[in-house]
């Protein structure tokens, strides 16, 4: 969770970079570099970590 908690180091960059070139692969960004930005921000914002938590509520239902 250290990386949903927005703990900066290593895995915080290689899920935003993984999670910036599949929004950018899914045509949600329109370049890499604003997927990354999408990434962080949902990161930093704690979206990320809200939407985890709303998944887990609905498979737990």
């Amino acid at each position: 969770m250290g990386v949903l908690n927005n703990d900066h180091g290593a895995a915080r960059d290689i899920v935003i970079l993984n999670a910036g070139a599949a929004l950018y692969a899914a045509n949600v960004a329109d370049s890499l570099t604003a997927g990354l930005q999408l990434a962080r921000t949902a990161i930093e914002s704690g979206a990320a970590k809200a939407k985890l938590a709303q998944l887990v509520q609905a498979t737990n239902a």
